[in-house]
């Protein structure tokens, strides 16, 4: 009489594991079939073990969408969106960044600046919500990204094509050169907010992956998700949107527009933690703000490592 056995293999990527499961059907099978199969598996856990050790430099294995979860470190690109409620250009490049977001996932660190004439307030009615920083205008008045016309970023201010200020159709090449490198530092960042004073505490933890004979600075940020105003899309017939969903949008920097130096020399496994404290205006949501840090090279500007976190899923009073 036939034997016959259903063996299922799931294996769950983040975890790394395998899960086995054998269901009968009907009729026992001889012991040495069981064992002809727990073999054949037991090998194959082998060889999958042995090449799934991780060793520096730390590169990751599954395509571009990079998973901040991950008990290795991965290369996160700083991408600022130089932006204003009146560019009625602009919104094209709200939507590749998202589109960029899901592309890559983990990767891509975004914030939105708005600056120049295009982000200038109306007094009243239309308009009228002022979502420029002081950050922001010192970051402009540097780079210049509203003389070179907006919509515009900065990708890690890096240069490509001689040139730290990118149009948008070169925002997905630079994205995909520098993740070509493996990080050489890992960020962690640990938020801790009071929802009856607004209070907010964040920590940030720096680690150096290799020797880093750079003079670094930290500059830590307070972005706003999802913020509900006006916009002008050229795109539409009626371009005046009431109700435009704003993302990312900079609303603070908790040390200036430059940061502070964190090492003149970092070494390999050297640990640096810094502090900072800020509080919340009362008409920022903060339910929808994160905390975004990184380091960068003070002589060529160019942003090494970057992270974000949520201030609210950990808050407490």
């Amino acid at each position: 009489m036939p034997q016959n056995y259903n063996f299922y293999f799931n294996f769950q990527k983040n975890s790394r594991k395998f899960h086995f499961y054998s269901q009968k059907e009907n009729i026992f099978a001889p012991n040495f079939k069981i064992m002809k199969y727990f073999l054949s598996f037991s090998i194959f856990l082998f060889i999958l073990s042995s090449c799934d050790e991780v060793k520096p430099p730390y590169i990751e294995a599954g395509g571009e969408c990079g998973n901040g979860n991950l008990s290795i470190p991965i290369r996160k690109i700083f991408v600022e969106d130089y932006t204003g409620h009146k560019c009625g250009n602009c919104p094209l490049a709200k939507e590749l960044l998202d589109s960029l977001t899901k592309i890559y996932c983990d990767h891509i660190v975004p914030v939105a600046v708005h600056v120049g004439y295009f982000a200038e307030p109306n007094k009243t009615g239309k308009y009228s919500t002022d979502l420029r920083t002081e950050t922001g205008n010192e970051l402009n008045e540097f780079f210049g990204n509203d003389n070179a016309g907006l919509p515009n970023g900065l990708i890690n201010r890096t240069e490509y094509n001689a040139s730290k200020v990118q149009t948008l159709s070169n925002w997905r090449s630079v994205i995909a050169k520098l993740l070509q490198n493996p990080p050489e530092i890992d960020m962690d960042i640990e938020n801790s907010f009071s929802t009856e004073t607004k209070n907010l505490t964040s920590k940030i933890k720096i680690n150096g992956l290799k020797n880093i004979e750079k003079t670094l600075f930290l500059c830590v940020f307070l972005t706003e998700d999802s913020l509900v105003a006006w916009q002008k899309d050229y795109r539409l017939e009626n371009p005046d949107i009431e109700n435009y969903v704003h993302r990312h949008v900079l609303r603070i920097s908790l040390n200036g527009t430059w940061g502070e130096k964190i090492s003149e020399k970092l070494s390999q496994n050297q640990i640096v933690e810094k502090s900072f404290q800020t509080t919340l205006k009362n008409e920022w949501n903060a339910k929808h703000c994160e905390i975004v840090a990184f380091v960068y090279d003070s002589k060529t500007k160019e942003i090494l490592q970057a992270e974000k976190k949520s201030i609210f899923h950990i808050s407490k009073k």
